[in-house]
Order: C-alpha cells, then structure tokens, then sequence
C-alpha cells in the first residue's frame, strides 16, 4: 500500500472511531498508535509499500521452503494416547528450536491472495463490535510464532532485528483498520530474543515464562488507562511472585530421537504468583478485568499451579484478574460471554490471548450474534 493510501487508511479508520455512539479517547489513540508503529515499518523495510516489503524477504520464505521440503514425519507410538506424528522443522545451532511444519501463513508467495482468505479478520472485528455493545472494550493479543521471533536461527537469510513475515504485520494492521484494539507483542520479542532464557519452549510451540511476562506487562500497561486500575495499583501490595526453576520436556519430546532428547535443553524458569498471606493465585470470577483465549492463556498452569498470564498481569496491577480458557478452535472461548450474562456483567475489559498460528492458519465459524454456532 502507498504511503498515502496508508495514511488515507488510517484517517478514515480515526474518523469511523469518532463516529461510534460511545467514544473511548485511550483506546482509539491505542489503536492509531500501534497502526502508526506498524505503517513505519513499512515505510522502513519496504519504502512504504507493503508489496515492496513482502517481495525483499523472497529469499527467506525459499530457504525456508527448501529446508521444510527435507522434513520427514515423525511417528511414536504412546501407551495411552496412541500414535503421535508430526513435521518438525529444527533450528540451526546448539540448543535448538523444533516447530512443527507446514506453516504456510510464513511461507506463502501470495500475500494478497492469502489475506482475502483470512476471514478472521471479519469474525474478530464482529466479535469486538459486540462487546461494545454489552459495555466491554476488548484488547486483542495474538502470540507470535516461534517462527516469527526466531526466523534467524531456522534460515540464513531471515533479518535479525525486523520482521521476516510481512504479510503478517499488515494482518495486524487490517485487525487494527477494523477497529480491533491490537497489542502487538513482536517488536518486544525481536528485541529480547537474543537473550539466554529462551521466549518459547524449544521441545513444545508453546511460549515460556520469559515470553508470557513480557506480554503481561504491556497488558498491564495498557489497562493502566483505566481508573480503577490506577486506584487499585495505588493501594497495599496484594501479590508476590517466585522464580522457580523447573524441567519441562514438551509436547514433541517423544518424537526426537534419544540424542536429540539427550541435546534438549528442558530447563526452564517459571514464575508463581501468589497473595499476601501464601495462597497460590488462582483466577477468581468477578473480575472487572477478564483474560480469555486458546492454551496460551493458562498452559504454564498445567506445568506449575500459579503462573499462568492472568496472575502475572495481577500481580503488575495489584488487582485480581479472571480468566476464562476453551481448548478449541478460535474463538471458542468468546462463547462463554455469550452463555453467561453475569460474566458480562462484572467485566470491563475483556482481554483475548490467542496463538498466531490459529489466526493466520484456520478458517474461523461465522458467528450471528446472539446465536451461538
């Protein structure tokens, strides 16, 4: 997109803003601010052009396509499960990453004919016009791949300090240019994913303690605009946290083989966070304030009891958070503020934590609200 039809964009997107019923001056600035950060960008890395942008990182998507072609499938056979495969593409280096593969929302040659099929935009967007109308501001917040965040260990030609997938930014900036409030939790991850604790699990796609506290962080910042957040943060500290480290070996430890597993670094730190007087957190209801999604939400729970994202973000807000998860497909989890009129009445905030891959992969259900599919 030039950059004055980009421009165009986003004066038009500020203008339906300032046309809603109710206005949210915080929350349309958010917005425009994370459109404005992603429009330079692309005037950055693709001269304002998003086209120009997506062609520069050709040869990345085609080392990456060649060194998926070479992937075999991996088969376990497993006591109670049964058999368990998968592709896994491993990173390059000592200690590495493994991802499952295909990913073709990262290696696609068609960027504008891969967004047309994105139909998560329109579901995502009605979904957020509908908590507007039961009085809840919705904060969308896609987890990136570990892919996305560390490219540059998968594939020689992949940036180091920016963005290797263009189509997913401007993905963003079409779920922000449908007036879906968007934090954007890459540019923090790129800048931290040099560092010695890992962001994701290196046997599992999930993300690590180090990831899921960065992402609580910006959460509780942007929930600071909110009065009774900042009344909350200025009273007696409610929660404490400990750092303990734990083994996790990962969902796709059974698939390497015995020198692989031997070469996995299966160390990890994992924060708890607990009340005053010693009680592990646990989600209360009730909260004004309501984390919802996939397994992002609460997958280091399942690890170590008091350290999924909803009481990170409470301890940063001296607050209690509620958390609401649905393992399913999207946006399975919206459902449950559908069913449940006295959740939508105590909530304020909703905050929607879902993994990247299911937005840019998965064809999403239509929803005609109040009906529920």
């Amino acid at each position: 997109m030039p950059i004055r039809s980009l421009q165009m964009a986003m004066l038009a997107a500020g203008a339906a803003l300032l046309g809603m019923a109710q206005t949210n001056p915080a929350r349309d600035a958010a917005i425009r601010a994370t459109m404005s950060e992603l429009s330079r960008e692309h005037r950055t890395y693709g001269q304002g052009d998003w086209n120009k942008w997506f062609e520069a990182q050709a040869p990345f998507r085609a080392e990456l396509r060649t060194r998926i072609s070479a992937v075999k499938r991996r088969t376990v056979k497993q006591p109670v499960a049964g058999a368990m495969d998968a592709e896994l593409l491993k990173s390059k280096g000592e200690l590495p990453w493994y991802v499952q593969v295909p990913i073709p929302f990262i290696t696609t040659d068609d960027m504008d004919g891969w967004l047309e099929q994105r139909n998560a935009i329109s579901v995502v967007s009605s979904i957020a016009k509908w908590f507007r109308k039961q009085n809840i501001d919705l904060i969308f917040v896609p987890v990136p791949t570990a892919m996305e965040v560390y490219s540059d260990r998968f594939v020689d030609s992949a940036p180091a300090d920016h963005p290797a997938s263009p189509q997913l930014r401007k993905l963003l900036f079409e779920f922000l240019r449908n007036d879906v409030e968007t934090i954007d939790l890459l540019p923090a991850y790129l800048k931290a994913h040099q560092g010695a604790e890992p962001l994701y699990y290196r046997t599992d796609p999930h993300w690590t303690m180090r990831a899921q506290a960065l992402a609580a962080h910006e959460i509780a910042n942007r929930l600071k605009r909110y009065d009774f957040v900042r009344q909350a943060g200025r009273g007696a500290p409610r929660f404490r946290t400990t750092d303990r480290r734990i083994e996790f070996k990962g969902f796709f430890n059974s698939l390497l083989t015995p020198e692989e597993q031997a070469g996995a670094n299966h160390q990890y730190v994992l924060r708890q966070v607990a009340t005053n007087d010693g009680k592990l957190h646990t989600a209360p209801e009730g909260s004004p304030i309501v984390i919802f999604g996939d397994s992002y939400s609460s997958y280091t729970e399942g690890i170590l009891a008091g350290t999924s994202i909803d009481g990170l973000v409470a301890a940063e807000l001296n607050q209690p958070v509620s958390r609401v998860t649905v393992a399913g497909h999207s946006a399975d989890a919206v459902k449950e503020f559908m069913r449940d009129p006295d959740l939508r009445k105590t909530t304020r905030v909703a905050v929607w934590v879902i993994g990247m891959r299911t937005i840019a992969q998965d064809v999403w259900p239509t929803y005609n609200f109040p009906n529920i599919p």
